[in-house]
């Protein structure tokens, strides 16, 4: 009698702190912070005295998250230079500790969905906060009106958030009011994703959109394009101004202005600092730079070139990169080394590669969250933030792929 009370006090107590994770995801770093721990404390407690209950993926993910984790924070402590990259490294990929606590509470059907409609509710409300930062900026392309995070990070929540909305659409026991309610939410997003003004972010949201709308809903090809036209045609005659700073700021995505060239000759920079690392510091290569320390050692490392070497890693007489490669991939590779780089992305593309074959593609989750991958992906070649409290979001999302997965393999 007593264990049946403790498993129902920490079903409720984990709903609490999960509902207050999940709100927080796209509204606050300080909550992120806060109840990740909370529920990493007492998914892990849970683990370790109930070990024999737990299924084999369970245990996988328990021991395969703490060794990638592990591993990575090995490398920094041991071969980086500064302890600052332990501390960094430690704080900014925690999310390896959620993955296998998310899987384990997401078997419950229940607090799947609190879950689920704790992030779509606050991912609207985060979206109608950048909706109404863009009004008092008179819809400004260029003021960045994003809600309560940074541009990139409130991107990726809009994304999960339009995922898991087109998961409970497309259900058939989800009710009319309901549905509406959720269209609300997805044109929310999309609206926020074009205010944002992040060039990256409507790149990842069109990205995302056209999969899911040519991969599984055909149909609203042409209703979609006469919808967008109507819009455009529309918006150009009552606000010919604001359009038209819109599509200046569209069109630089394509121009090597000063932004693009950055960009440009940061991941060329990138890109050969890794290749210098084959032949000088293999070691380097493979365990990284360190998150704190990478700036400085690729600083050294173009300081050290030739002037007509280095010329080409310029972009209008100074050094860009280092602490941040404005690449989500690379930058992982530079700062945490070729293996903890391949051991993170290469575990993602394989649940994601799962998800996409057999049954499993049938399931609404698989296809909805792969399409939120398809707009995280693009993202990444804009921003960083794969190591980064957005992650939380991220490693929620592989969590609900495995957990969906597992369920019907199960069924």
């Amino acid at each position: 009698m007593q264990k049946i009370y403790l498993n129902k006090a920490y079903y409720y107590l984990t709903a609490v702190v999960l509902t207050l994770l999940m709100l927080s995801l796209p509204t606050s770093k300080a909550g992120m912070n806060i109840f990740s721990a909370l529920l990493a404390l007492g998914g892990f407690g849970y683990a370790i005295f109930n070990v024999k209950t737990l299924t084999k993926l369970e245990k996988f993910a328990f021991l395969f998250c703490i060794a990638t984790y592990s591993i990575g924070g090995i490398e920094s402590y041991a071969l980086h230079a500064s302890e600052l990259d332990f501390a960094y490294y430690m704080q900014k990929n925690s999310f390896w500790l959620l993955i296998p606590v998310f899987i384990l509470i997401l078997k419950h059907e229940q607090l799947k969905n609190l879950a689920c409609i704790a992030f779509i509710l606050a991912a609207t409300i985060a979206g109608i906060e950048s909706l109404y930062d863009a009004y008092l900026a008179n819809f400004d392309v260029y003021a960045r009106s994003t809600g309560f995070l940074g541009h990139s990070r409130h991107a990726n929540s809009m994304l999960l958030s339009i995922g898991l909305s087109l998961i409970y659409l497309n259900k058939k026991e989800t009710g009319t009011a309901i549905k509406s309610l959720l269209w609300g939410c997805i044109i929310i997003a999309i609206l926020s994703l074009l205010v944002s003004g992040s060039r990256g972010a409507w790149l990842g949201g069109g990205a995302m959109l056209l999969y899911v709308i040519i991969r599984f809903h055909k149909a609203l090809i042409k209703p979609g394009v006469i919808l967008a036209i109507l819009v455009a045609v529309i918006a150009s005659i009552s606000f010919p101004d604001k359009v038209e700073r819109y599509v200046e700021r569209a069109k630089s995505i394509v121009h090597l202005e000063l932004s693009g060239l950055a960009r440009l000759t940061m991941w060329r920079g990138g890109l050969e600092y890794m290749g210098h690392q084959v032949s000088d510091s293999p070691i380097t290569l493979i365990a990284g730079s360190g998150m704190y320390s990478a700036k400085e050692k690729y600083l050294s490392y173009v300081d050290a070139l030739q002037p007509e070497e280095r010329e080409h890693l310029l972009t209008d007489g100074s050094v860009f990169g280092g602490s941040d490669f404005h690449n989500s991939i690379l930058d992982v590779f530079v700062k945490s080394g070729v293996l903890y780089a391949t051991l993170f992305f290469g575990s993602w593309a394989f649940v994601i590669s799962k998800a996409m074959k057999g049954t499993n593609q049938d399931i609404f989750a698989c296809r909805y969250v792969i399409a939120y991958f398809v707009g995280l992906f693009v993202i990444y070649q804009f921003y960083t933030i794969a190591q980064d409290y957005a992650t939380y979001a991220t490693a929620f999302a592989v969590s609900l792929l495995l957990s969906e997965m597992m369920r019907e393999k199960e069924a």
